[in-house]
């Protein structure tokens, strides 16, 4: 009986084709050799007909679904007692007919029954004035449904109420082959034809798409992902502590620069044609924003505000020394022994093999005062800190003067326009030509790929031993006490 099973489970397994499944039937049959031609094409097509049905059902809407039951539901799947066989196969709710008052109604029995009486315990438990307390105001409303409810607002945060709904309906379960749907964001390949190559290309298109899965396959798929977003949010945490206690126990030896890259301005006139409104001859600016920590003998932490600008849309390596290089002669000195950056880590700009390159050598030729330099990373998709504010501080600026009916057509402009609007940021201007020295000096260098790029948080360059530390997380407490024993 159980291998009967075990035999049922790989013949209707979804990734078997129905040529293997059927195949795979004749095999464990004692059929002669004559009947398996004629036996094998009669399997297949019923195989075929019914992966057919079933990829077909899930793309049809609820009211062609419902008509589809229908017609799986006549007299010959009745005569053999297929219904049940049915819905396993296009996983549908069974229906039958029961005599309500000499009339015929179709009611289902509902899978998610438990489910929906569950949910009406959980809104009346919320609902209680217990548990929520009740809007007075007549504006205190929303309309679902055309039914109109009053607001209510929980008086207890949902882990506690939840706690106490567990208490009180200690009953209640969850059946773990209901079906539950939830949207995944998926790379999805599209064909389409090409009029420049006159061939049919492939490219990859993002899309939203809607997964139906068993609650207990979802359970086993949270379990398995669970540690990897814990591990995010440790890093998450982590970085920002570390940071938060650098600048509390930095010394005067020590500067922070923080840095980011801003999205291009586009220059804007007050009135403007549609030709160019809409077109794409708008010019763009580079904007790379910079907030730099320092602190003079035992003051508290000083805080300064710059803004590089540049006509380059040049985001790489070179580019971000171009920019950097000006704001950090500014406060290096005999005193500045130890640098620290601090950014986002998108892998195309700050986070790479030929950035970690130049922190080991390349900054020491330059600022030969230099002991040793960090570079930190925030945790992918948590990067925004206080110079994405110094970026929307001068959008804002420029957007204003341009509202007030003046343009904002070139670069000169926009830079005299932010100068006199912007009194707390300081900027300063950089050329293509610089931008151009600094990427030519780093591509000459040869540079060995490093393996697990993604992964690192922070970036240490010893200058007197020349060595290149990287790690998962950001720590500074080892960085001082080495440049304690250096010193």
């Amino acid at each position: 009986m159980h291998q009967n099973k075990n035999v049922a489970q790989q013949t209707s397994s979804p990734s078997v084709s129905p040529g293997t499944r059927v195949q795979q039937i004749i095999e464990r049959s004692s059929i002669q050799q004559k009947r398996v031609d004629g036996i094998k094409k009669q399997l297949i097509f019923g195989e075929t007909i019914k992966d057919q049905l079933s990829e077909s059902y899930k793309s049809l809407s609820p009211k062609e679904k419902k008509v589809f039951r229908k017609i799986m539901d006549g007299k010959i799947i009745k005569k053999y007692k297929l219904q049940r066989t049915c819905s396993k196969v296009f996983r549908y709710t069974k229906t039958r007919v029961v005599e309500y008052s000499h009339r015929n109604v179709d009611v289902k029995y509902q899978k998610n029954r438990r489910a929906s009486e569950n949910r009406n315990k959980i809104v009346a438990f919320l609902q209680e004035d217990v548990n929520s307390r009740i809007c007075p105001g007549k504006k205190d409303y929303v309309t679902k449904n055309k039914f109109t409810y009053q607001k209510r607002y929980l008086t207890n945060t949902l882990k506690n109420l939840f706690k106490e709904f567990c208490k009180k309906y200690a009953d209640v379960k969850y059946d773990p082959g209901n079906v539950v749907s939830y949207s995944q964001w998926k790379n999805i390949k599209q064909t389409y034809f090409s009029k420049r190559s006159q061939n049919n290309v492939t490219s990859l298109k993002s899309a939203k798409i809607i997964q139906e899965i068993e609650i207990s396959d979802l359970l086993t798929k949270f379990e398995d992902r669970l540690p990897l977003f814990l591990a995010h949010e440790g890093r998450i945490f982590h970085q920002y502590k570390a940071i938060k206690t650098l600048k509390q126990n930095m010394t005067n030896e020590e500067i922070l620069i923080h840095c980011d890259f801003s999205e291009n301005y586009n220059l804007k006139y007050a009135e403007e044609v549609q030709s160019y409104h809409f077109g794409g001859s708008r010019q763009q600016i580079t904007l790379h924003t910079v907030v730099i920590y320092s602190r003079a003998h035992e003051n508290d932490l000083k805080v300064d505000s710059f803004c590089t600008l540049s006509e380059s849309l040049e985001h790489g390596p070179g580019a971000i020394w171009a920019h950097l290089f000006p704001l950090i002669k500014l406060y290096i000195d005999n005193r500045v022994k130890l640098l620290h950056f601090l950014s986002d880590s998108p892998s195309t700009q700050y986070r790479n093999k030929k950035m970690f390159a130049f922190i080991t050598n390349g900054i020491y030729s330059y600022f030969p005062e230099l002991k040793s330099n960090t570079w930190n990373y925030h945790e992918a998709g948590h990067g925004k800190g206080a110079p994405d504010g110094i970026g929307g501080v001068c959008k804002r600026s420029a957007d204003r003067t341009v509202a007030q009916g003046s343009d904002v057509s070139s670069f000169s402009q926009l830079v005299e326009i932010l100068k006199a609007n912007c009194s707390g940021i300081s900027f300063l201007e950089i050329h293509a030509c610089e931008i151009e020295k600094f990427s030519d000096a780093i591509n000459k260098a040869e540079v060995l790929p490093f393996k697990g790029t993604l992964k690192v948080r922070q970036v240490r360059s010893l200058r007197d031993h020349n060595t290149l530390s990287l790690r998962e997380l950001s720590c500074f407490i080892t960085l001082l006490e080495l440049y304690l024993i250096i010193r």
